[in-house]
Parts: C-alpha cells; sequence; structure tokens
C-alpha cells in the first residue's frame, strides 16, 4: 500500500500501523492529506470507484479544520449511503446532470452536507440521518426561513419540492430526509481572518448575532415546533459530568457558579430564545461585506448570554483577553448598535469561561 486508497497519489509516508485498540493505519497524501483507515475500510474504499473521490473531499475538509479522518469500515459504509441518497435525491428533484461532492469541514458525518451542481445551478444538500425526527427537521427549517424572509439576514433559504415538501426521503431501507438549500456564495469568517478582519466587518458580526437573538424574542413557534433545548437541565448534567473528569480542584465551585446564574437568568425575562448553537467562524460568511450563517443543524433554545460568550470564542479563539480584548469589544460595540446586552454579561462571561474545560461545547 504505497499509493493512496482514495486517489491513487504515491504516499508521501505511510502507511503506518499505530498502536492502538484496534489496527489502525495512518497515511499521508500529497493531493487528500493525512487520515487514517483499518483494514475493513480499505476493502470498501477498493470497491467504490469513482465515489472514492466523494472520501476525497471529505479528508480534505476536515484537514482544513485541523481535524483527522479516522475511516472505520462501518463510517465507509454509512458516508457511501448518504451519498447514494443524495444522487437519488436528485433525481427525484429532477436534477438529472447533478455532480455531486461532499462541502463543509465534514465533522458531522452523521448528516453530511454535499454541493450539487446541475447546469449552472449550484445547491446545499444536507442527508439527514436515518433516524431524524422529521418534525425537529421542520422546525430548523421554519426558524431559519423567518431569519431570512422576516428579520432580513443572510442565510440557507430551504427550496420546496414539486409536492411543497421541504425534503425528500431517499435510500434503501429506513430513507433518509434530504434537504436542498440554495448556495450562498462568500468565504467563511474563519478564511477571511487569515487576512485580517476591518473593524467595520467585526462589528457587523456583533450586529449580526444580535439581530438572530432579536428576532429570536419575537418568536412564536407553532404547537409542534420542536428543538434541543440547551437549558438549566442541559446545562447542569453536562457540568457534572465534566466535574468527574477534571482535575480542578476548583471545578465544584464553577459548577455552583454557572448554576447560580443560570436560576438568575431563568428568572429574568428575555434572557432565553432560539440561537444558532455554533456560531463560530466557520459558520458564518462573509458575502459582499455581508454577514451570514450556515449550518443550523443544532440549532434549539439557549440563553442568550451564553451564545454571546460562544460566539467570541467561535470568532475569536486565539484571543488573550476574551471579553475585553479589542476584537470582542467591536463585536459588543455591534451588538449594542441593534440591542442592549444582556444584564451583566461581563461579570457571567467570566464565569462562563471558568467553566469552558467543563462543558466545551457548551461555552
Amino acid at each position: 500500500m504505497r499509493r493512496c486508497p482514495l486517489c491513487d497519489a504515491a504516499l508521501k509516508s505511510g502507511p503506518k500501523k499505530e498502536s492502538l485498540a484496534e489496527v489502525l493505519y495512518r497515511l499521508n497524501c500529497p493531493h487528500c492529506g493525512t487520515y487514517r483507515l483499518d483494514g475493513r475500510a480499505r476493502e470498501l474504499v477498493a470497491e467504490l470507484g469513482g465515489k472514492r473521490a466523494y472520501l476525497v473531499n471529505f479528508v480534505r475538509g476536515i484537514g482544513a479544520n485541523g481535524g483527522l479522518s479516522t475511516f472505520r469500515g462501518e463510517l465507509v459504509t454509512y458516508l457511501v449511503g448518504a451519498y447514494l441518497c443524495a444522487e437519488q435525491a436528485c433525481v427525484q428533484r429532477g436534477l438529472m446532470a447533478a455532480h455531486i461532492e461532499h462541502c463543509g469541514a465534514g465533522f458531522d458525518s452523521r448528516n453530511p452536507v454535499f454541493r450539487v451542481e446541475d447546469k449552472g445551478q449550484v445547491f446545499s444538500l444536507r442527508v439527514h440521518a436515518p433516524d431524524a425526527a422529521l418534525d425537529e427537521i421542520r422546525a430548523q427549517l421554519l426558524w431559519v426561513k423567518g431569519l431570512r424572509d422576516q428579520a432580513g439576514l443572510l442565510v440557507l433559504q430551504p427550496l420546496l419540492n414539486r409536492e411543497g415538501q421541504p425534503f425528500e426521503l431517499a435510500g434503501k431501507g429506513q430513507p433518509r430526509p434530504c434537504v436542498f438549500y440554495d448556495w450562498i456564495e462568500g468565504e467563511t469568517v474563519k478564511e477571511a481572518q487569515v487576512r485580517g478582519l476591518s473593524e467595520q466587518l467585526i462589528e457587523k458580526l456583533g450586529e449580526f448575532i444580535a439581530a438572530m437573538h432579536r428576532h429570536s424574542r419575537a418568536f412564536t413557534p407553532p404547537s409542534w415546533f420542536v428543538r434541543p433545548r440547551y437549558d438549566r437541565e442541559f446545562i447542569e448534567q453536562n457540568l457534572r459530568l465534566g466535574q468527574t473528569q477534571a482535575d480542578d480542584g476548583d471545578a465544584a465551585e464553577t459548577v455552583r457558579a454557572v448554576m447560580e446564574i443560570v436560576d438568575d437568568l431563568d428568572a429574568a425575562p428575555d434572557t432565553f430564545g432560539m440561537v444558532h448553537s455554533e456560531p463560530a467562524n466557520a459558520n458564518l460568511l462573509i458575502q459582499a461585506g455581508r454577514i451570514g450563517a450556515i449550518d443550523f443543524q443544532v440549532c434549539g433554545w439557549g440563553y442568550y448570554s451564553v451564545n454571546i460568550v460562544r460566539a467570541l470564542r467561535g470568532l475569536f479563539p486565539k484571543a488573550d483577553e476574551l471579553m475585553d480584548g479589542s476584537e470582542s469589544r467591536l463585536f459588543l460595540k455591534g451588538y449594542q448598535r441593534v440591542q442592549a446586552l444582556p444584564a451583566d454579561l461581563h461579570r457571567h462571561a467570566e464565569v462562563f469561561l471558568r467553566a469552558w474545560p467543563l462543558a466545551r461545547h457548551i461555552f
């Protein structure tokens, strides 16, 4: 195995057998990048033919975001199944000449996103997991549609099929919901940060998050609306789990301080609503000076103050002083141009940042 199983290029290094509980080989390809795979995955890849290009894009997408792809047999089977669903969904939409490739960072392998091009038209297509709840998908699409139609924000627009439905059901056995969106041209904030962001753009990022929060405050969900709740119970459960795994002797005090703030937020009005739960620099776009957002897969009910802190950490992960750094001050200035900051935000943020090692996916 001196050539890459995915693209057949000569390997820069490897395969190197890693000493793990299972047999995994690490490969470094000049075209795909570095990835790992087990023996069963190698066998399956050899049978894929032209569909290997999908896995090449998957590896490169993860590598571009600092990740390392690990292909086990079951993951290859799942991903190829998702690709076949994407092909079927395109046929059901009448896109008979569609070119399909993986797009995005690829970390959400259970709900992969594809770029679809057909006769000059470009779409985004998410293939959801077979067990995805249809009402949760409908709720996500309803909220995103409101952000675009009512708040005037630049977000992906769900595209209905000829029957007026927001998704196709594709695949053998248990079908997977497949949702088509329009394609937003632009670059991610993460890409733009390589050159540096202007003060005006940073302020616009704050305005954008504030506009989502403002829309959320006016949003009245229908009775069937179901989305995840990142509420007191969720936060405490995850903090307690982090506390059991922490070496920090102050973890118990940190958890207590966070829960005290959460109790105060629950007792106050307008502190909790629908939020983009991953407002990171890879999920926010810049299009001709305008800010937009993608990937609402895990949007749900959350605390606005937590969401602001999460946005600052996701946008400026290298900032030495997250709340008082120059970028954060510009962001918060932009936020306040749209609406007031949550009460006691700086005090709350200080505690949330202490809690970050215990529950990184929350704060």
